[in-house]
């Protein structure tokens, strides 16, 4: 295999020998520069006065008196146009999008050199269509078809916004232009157009002595041809044009689509038998890999680089077809062994979005838009932890940050200092290290980041310029949004200097050159040729008749560029995702390869990967109860200073003794984030603080504990529909309970507030009818702490545990005293046996009235003598008066309620006795639950570390 660049530069080399100072050579793309150089110097056999590289499109802006304006300037100044010509214009937020769509079209316009005044024919010009020699019948029958379905009765709302706009498109482009151009500024295609028609007119290009080299081009638009015509009439321009016999002896074939015109118009340098017949060598080896999603693809490139890595590892390439892969593919890459390349070389723009430098600058722009409470005038705990839980949030001390921003330029300034420190932190610690040296193995990423870092950074100074010069007059959430899609469309590129090692490039940066060993990935129907839809305001007919870009010219780019690579490689490995739930494909092979199948006697081996499929077990964690351990329990609940072992303690050792390892004895505490918003137990909290209100200012102004009927008229008068002392009293809770960050729970509340507010006051309205149908009562306490030691027999002898904790509520009534716990979620369970609540592999424990339970047994031995009913109130269940809260004891089909706790109280003392006995059993390890699929997993704190997690 002879690559093409070697055969350009031998031609170069007999043409011109070793001084090229006067050549001129243009690529579509930059890296091909690279490869030719290194091809001169080799064939030279000595020094060589190099030649002069470019793109094309760096000659078209070189040649042009105007500058390339900026993008971002230009979709602003559009908008101030399009705002002038439309009545009620949409802001630039919601124009951005569409800018950047006829910023593109324009663009398209002017290198093709369409006619602008016709292409935007207006609906009222097209009476004059039948004199309009001015067009051809195939533009004429375009335009028609395209307004055909814009009658008036037939207009839809998306038609009549589509037809607003249209009818100032040529306006808008006209304008555009004209602006742009009086401040010596250019978008590229216009300055394209003004090159082409200039040239076109007699201005030289350069110098008149100069040669310019035109390598490896396929499609050309109207503005390139037009360059190449006038150069070559100059006798200023020799063309190298890179093919195969195979398509260009089919017509047929979509690879062969435009370079028969080329050849044609533009004939080669090269003599079309040298070289050009390659794609049939019967010493090719194709192989074509089906693979059941794109990950696995991935995946098997370290295999494939063991057998297929050249000793010159830049003949060696990875064609991604789909950019989603780069990532994956990077991250694969063999980092030891006979496999790992050398140096990597990354010729493909990553997007800015996968960066961790967007995530850190995102997380900020939240922060100051999304995250600051007016009302407080504080930040929400959520959006400041999620900065400080970015990979690079530890390297910008909090002070930088932590401070909010008024103000569109100063937002924009807090940014960029933001991006300056993280700069400072890059270059005082390096990349390597900010992000750990294993997510760094080939050091790709240390410039990857440094340049997304440039390229945010730069963005940044480019709006500030705006705001300043006045062209982006917009407001905070505005620019944030502005911002945001601005970077999310931001790919970082990699320049591929100096061309060493493996080649990992997506497939258009292939052109002009070749490898002797290809692994092509993703090569799948809908990734090659993608299979997608043109973002653009012209219409597809138009488009067509006009001569502008259209989806056949890029299918055509897709075939000529797969066919080109495959042409001069010695070895061709394809994948495709074969899985049909694929995000892009069919789960089928490219079309191109099947006509490789269909039109060459190519023998092209097929296989199938497959994922093995091995079940995986998750290894069951086990706490053994050592002497630290033991020691750390007997100081936690048996020592001088210890704690009470408190319900839910006891009940989270019953479901899961790993979890009560984690949480108590290892001390692994979950993230208590302080709440923004109302949750479940925000709500519950709230609810308990205004029940005790409500009672401790009933009793206050009784001067009694006794609650009579009456005493509930003023708060369930039928009149007060809103309920508004009962909502005082909410309020009232609210701004004890409440953190700062909820702002005003008062009369200025707002949002998820009110409607927190509103739920909690038809929670305490329940309580207080089902407690005027049970009154008169007396309410004994309420939210008081009550404890009972208990003996335990341990192997080192016995030892006391304290165990009990807060009782919601206890009253007494007609000689009963009532245990009752208020629920603002879960539900009941019945109790069918005492054993029941103390058996922990059981899923439906009911662990409610285990707590309930344990505060009964509490009271009765510490001397109360009134029979004692255990109760649970769960408020969401409480609709009607009549609602009981007492627990239900159903051990056969009748069941009861249970209203004296003495007839169980030493069956569950024992059993309760029995439990803490196990807690303190040093040959009772803690485990995990031995049902993974229960409740308390799915909703346990540790369920991740655990690696228990139910699957739904």
């Amino acid at each position: 295999m002879t690559p093409f660049l070697s055969l350009v530069a031998n031609d170069l080399l007999r043409r011109f020998g070793t001084d090229m100072s006067r050549v001129t050579v243009v690529f579509p793309g930059k890296r091909a520069s690279l490869f030719l150089s290194d091809h001169l110097a080799k064939q030279a056999g000595g020094p060589v006065w190099a030649p002069r590289y470019q793109t094309i499109a760096e000659l078209f802006a070189e040649a042009s008196p105007c500058t390339e304006a900026d993008p971002i300037m230009t979709v602003c100044r559009l908008h101030a146009i399009y705002s002038r010509l439309v009545e009620n214009p949409y802001d630039l937020d919601r124009f951005y999008g569409w800018g950047e769509i006829l910023l593109a079209d324009f663009d398209d316009v002017d290198k093709h050199m369409a006619d602008a005044r016709r292409l935007f024919a207006n609906v009222g010009d097209l009476h004059a269509l039948s004199d309009a020699t001015y067009l051809t019948p195939e533009q004429e029958a375009a335009i028609a078809r395209f307004f055909d379905g814009f009658s008036v009765e037939a207009n839809t709302q998306l038609k009549e916004n589509f037809l607003r706009l249209w009818r100032v498109m040529f306006d808008l482009y006209t304008q555009l232009r004209q602006s742009l151009r009086a401040d010596g500024l250019m978008y590229a295609g216009q300055m394209q157009r003004d090159v082409a028609e200039r040239l076109a007119k007699g201005e030289a290009l350069g110098s008149d002595e100069r040669t310019y080299v035109f390598v490896g081009f396929n499609v050309l638009n109207d503005v390139e041809a037009r360059l190449f015509e006038v150069l070559r009439e100059r006798g200023q321009a020799l063309f190298y044009w890179d093919f195969d016999r195979h398509y260009t002896d089919r017509p047929e074939q979509e690879a062969y689509t435009f370079m028969h015109a080329n050849l044609k118009r533009f004939p080669s340098a090269l003599p079309t038998d040298a070289g050009f017949d390659n794609l049939t060598n019967p010493a090719k080896r194709l192989r074509v890999v089906a693979a059941p999603g794109s990950n696995i693809q991935a995946r098997s490139v370290p295999d494939w680089l063991a057998n297929n890595l050249t000793v010159n590892e830049r003949e060696t390439a990875v064609v991604l077809c789909d950019e989603g892969l780069r990532s994956p593919v990077v991250h694969s890459l063999p980092t030891r062994g006979e496999a790992k390349p050398r140096a990597v070389n990354i010729t493909m723009g990553f997007p800015l979005v996968d960066t961790p430098v967007f995530g850190f600058v995102a997380s900020l722009l939240n922060l100051q838009t999304e995250g600051w409470n007016p009302t407080t005038l504080s930040f929400l705990s959520t959006f400041v932890d999620r900065v400080r839980n970015q990979p690079l949030g530890p390297l910008v001390d909090e002070s930088h940050w932590l401070h909010h921003v008024e103000g569109t330029a100063l937002l924009l300034d807090y940014l960029t200092a933001a991006c300056e420190r993280l700069a400072e932190a890059f270059a005082a610690v390096g990349v390597a290290d900010a992000f750990g040296q294993q997510a760094n193995p080939h050091g790709v990423f240390a410039q990857l980041y440094n340049e997304a870092l440039f390229q945010v950074h730069a963005t940044l100074v480019r709006l500030r310029t705006l705001v300043d010069e006045g062209g982006l007059a917009i407001e905070t959430p505005t620019m944030a949004r502005l911002l945001r899609g601005i970077l999310q469309k931001k790919s970082i590129p990699f320049h591929g200097e100096p061309a060493t090692g493996l080649q990992v490039m997506g497939l258009l940066e292939t052109r002009a050159l070749d490898f002797r060993h290809v692994l092509l990935l993703s090569a799948g129907e809908g990734t090659l040729p993608r299979n997608e839809a043109d973002l653009s305001l012209i219409p597809h007919g138009l488009r067509e008749a006009f001569g502008l870009t259209t989806v056949r010219h890029k299918m055509a780019v897709y075939a000529y560029y797969f066919y080109r690579l495959v042409q001069r490689a010695e070895r061709v490995t394809i994948t495709f995702d074969s899985s049909t739930n694929s995000a892009h494909g069919k789960g089928e092979v490219s079309r191109f390869v099947r006509q490789l199948l269909a039109e060459t006697n190519l023998q092209i081996e097929t296989v199938a990967l497959r994922a093995p499929q091995q079940p995986t077990e998750t290894p069951t964690l086990e706490a053994v109860k050592d002497i630290r351990v033991m020691n750390i329990l007997h100081n936690l609940y048996a020592g001088p200073h210890a704690t009470p072992l408190s319900p839910s303690a006891i009940n989270r050792y019953l479901d899961c003794k790993m979890s009560f390892y984690l949480r108590y004895v290892a001390n692994i505490k979950p993230i208590d984030t302080p709440a923004d918003a109302f949750d479940p137990r925000i709500m519950g909290t709230v609810f308990h603080k205004a029940c005790e209100l409500f009672y401790s200012k009933l009793a206050t102004k009784k001067q009694s504990q006794w609650v009579e009927a009456d005493d509930f008229a003023p708060f369930l008068d039928e009149a007060d529909k809103r309920n508004l002392r009962l909502q005082r009293l909410v309020v009232e809770a609210m701004q004890e309970v409440c953190p700062p960050t909820f702002g005003d729970v008062g009369a200025a509340a707002s949002g998820t507030v009110l409607v927190a507010r509103h739920v909690i006051t038809e929670y305490l309205r329940r309580l207080l009818i089902c407690d005027r149908a049970r009154a008169p009562f007396e309410m004994v306490a309420m939210e008081k702490k009550h404890y009972l030691l208990m003996d335990v027999a341990t192997n080192s002898g016995p030892i006391k545990v304290e165990v009990g904790g807060i009782i919601d509520r206890i009253d007494r009534k007609d000689g009963q005293l009532r245990v009752l716990d208020y629920k603002t979620g879960g539900h009941a369970s019945d109790v069918s046996s005492v054993d029941i609540l103390v058996s922990p592999s059981n899923n439906k424990r009911p662990s409610y009235a285990f707590q309930t339970f344990l505060y009964s047994l509490c009271l009765l031995r510490k001397g109360a003598t009134e029979p004692i009913q255990p109760a649970l109130f769960f408020v969401p269940n409480a609709r009607q008066a009549d609602y009981d809260p007492g627990i239900l004891f159903k051990s056969n089909k009748n069941g009861f309620t249970v209203t004296d706790f003495a007839r169980f109280a030493d069956e569950f003392e024992d059993k309760l006795r029995s439990v803490l006995e196990e807690l303190f059993d040093p040959n009772v390890p803690f485990s995990q639950n031995a049902n993974a699929k229960n409740d308390f997993c799915r909703n346990c704190d540790f369920k991740v570390l655990c690696g228990r997690q139910p699957k739904d």
